[in-house]
């Protein structure tokens, strides 16, 4: 058993990828959230350094064998992405993926069934919508589709982002 209130305050995100654990939580250290991977012997963790994500991350998800994360960058949320490595200190340096310019609620980060990585990002023009990183269009993301057509008061917004197969012929 790991007591992960201290020392890093509020563990959140726990993630298991290939058989390591990693979690976001507050370092008492610095006072600001950061990433952190579990020793293998299961008992202290270790921050990750992670040079190339300048802010808080905020969400961690499984991208195939790497780690995608949601992070502040010059108060934006953008999305990167970085390759773990087997012990903490291994991993590597994170690259942007996003590059927006207007801050907006996102999250939701996951790799769908067919490989793409999905997000959502809630816009005041726009509400709660559905974007894939697209490396082939300028600035590397786009809009899935616009779902919500006429967007809802700024306290109703659809919650939940699940990857479903496509159904078969």
């Amino acid at each position: 058993r790991l007591d992960l209130r201290a020392p890093f305050g509020a563990p959140n995100n726990l993630l298991e990828l290939d058989g390591e654990v990693f979690f976001t939580s507050i370092d008492d250290r610095t006072g600001f959230q950061r990433i952190f991977q579990l020793d293998d012997s299961g008992s202290t963790a270790t921050r990750l350094a992670l040079p190339g994500i300048p802010g808080v991350p905020v969400e961690l998800a499984a991208l195939g064998s790497d780690i995608g994360v949601i992070a502040f960058s010059t108060g934006v949320p953008q999305v990167f992405r970085f390759t773990p490595g087997a012990q903490p200190g291994s991993e590597s340096a994170a690259t942007q993926l996003t590059f927006f310019s207007a801050s907006a609620d996102t999250g939701s980060l996951t790799r769908g069934g067919d490989g793409e990585i999905y997000f959502t990002r809630t816009e005041a023009a726009s509400g709660r919508e559905l974007w894939v990183l697209d490396d082939l269009v300028p600035g590397g993301v786009r809009l899935v589709q616009d779902i919500n057509l006429e967007p809802a008061p700024a306290s109703y917004f659809p919650e939940q982002v699940v990857a479903v197969p496509r159904p078969g012929p």
